[in-house]
């Protein structure tokens, strides 16, 4: 057992070490760190420049001093990496996932989205625009903008398909709202609050209110083609007139009446009836796990946090005097129990006859 819980340790800090240099290497490749990168290069680059320009001026009739040479091994290096830093940027362009903000694409009037909110545009600049606002920020460079407003429309990137300015302003308070429902601390009005946002995604899916979250996440689209950014953006849309009427008081019963559920685009839904009693050596690909049977203070209940389709179950280990499997669902989620554990089962139900 000592030696076990050394390994799982163990195992931890390997885990944790992976995930830091995962993270440092994506902070690295972020676009918007990459363009910051060229102009503290280019800045450098600059320096050097002129330290050459003055060390060739102070000897204009000798060859190039041993200083020269380093500083233009320096010039050399710089320009190398501004040449790959750059590639970087027209990468991400070719592939789609970020083209940066520039005096082409902006105008004055337009209203830009820095890090705490809109801004009006005065002025734009070679690297930046400067703002009508008369506290901080008033300048904001080109890697700091996150989106233009312009004619009543919104363009979340430079050559990016518009949309709305009000459905914009919906999916942002939806986002906020989702964001805050997170941890609603001991605030009864937040605790409220974040109870709608949970009632909200279940009422406009049709969904009994006490479906789990991931019987709720089923019906959220992933993916970045413009018919799942489309169908994401129209469901905030949807949860937020939900979440409203609750705030506003409105009963559940009534917004039930009055909404034709959507239910499209579902990669799985708890069937209706009861499911039945199986062994994890008993299921198979397409079953839908309703949850696993556990002893609890009021004898036999059920624990409804395991739950969608089956995608495999893994060959069983003999270990510690127990036979042990792990079920992994479609999503990726998958958890490890004995062979003597019992779920809840939806079986998959057996193709129609030709």
């Amino acid at each position: 057992m000592a030696a076990a819980n050394d390994e799982d340790r163990n195992a931890g800090r390997l885990s944790d070490r992976a995930d830091a240099v995962r993270a440092h290497a994506d902070h690295k490749d972020n676009p918007r760190v990459v363009m910051r990168r060229i102009e503290t290069l280019e800045a450098e680059l600059r320096r050097w420049q002129r330290e050459l320009q003055e060390a060739a001026s102070a000897n204009p009739d000798t060859d190039a001093t041993d200083y020269q040479q380093r500083v233009q091994r320096d010039i050399d290096r710089l320009t190398e990496d501004i040449a790959h830093q750059k590639a970087k940027l027209d990468q991400h362009a070719a592939h789609g996932t970020f083209t940066a903000w520039g005096p082409d694409s902006l105008a004055k009037g337009d209203l830009v989205r820095g890090q705490f909110g809109w801004y009006r545009v005065t002025r734009v600049n070679r690297k930046s625009v400067s703002l009508d606002n008369d506290q901080w920020p008033t300048k904001l460079s080109f890697d700091k903008i996150y989106g233009r407003r312009r004619d009543g429309l919104q363009h979340d990137t430079p050559h990016g398909q518009p949309w709305p300015v009000e459905v914009a302003d919906k999916v942002a308070r939806w986002r906020l709202q989702v964001h805050r429902a997170t941890n609603p601390g001991y605030d009864p009005d937040q605790q409220r609050q974040a109870r709608h946002v949970g009632y909200a995604r279940r009422l406009v899916h049709g969904l009994d209110l006490s479906a789990t979250d991931q019987q709720v996440a089923t019906f959220w689209p992933s993916g970045g083609d413009s018919d799942a950014v489309g169908l994401r953006r129209r469901l905030s849309v949807a949860y937020l007139a939900v979440f409203d009427r609750l705030e506003a008081g409105e009963p559940v019963p009534d917004i039930v009446a009055s909404l034709t559920p959507e239910r499209g685009g579902a990669g799985w839904v708890m069937p209706d009836g009861e499911p039945e009693d199986r062994k994890p050596t008993a299921l198979k690909r397409g079953d839908i796990v309703a949850g696993l049977w556990d002893t609890g203070t009021n004898g036999r209940e059920l624990w409804p946090h395991f739950q969608g389709p089956v995608d495999h179950v893994s060959d069983p280990v003999d270990r510690s005097g127990r036979t042990w499997v792990t079920v992994t669902l479609t999503d990726g989620t998958d958890r490890e129990m004995t062979t003597h554990q019992w779920l809840a089962v939806h079986p998959k139900s057996p193709a129609p006859a030709t």
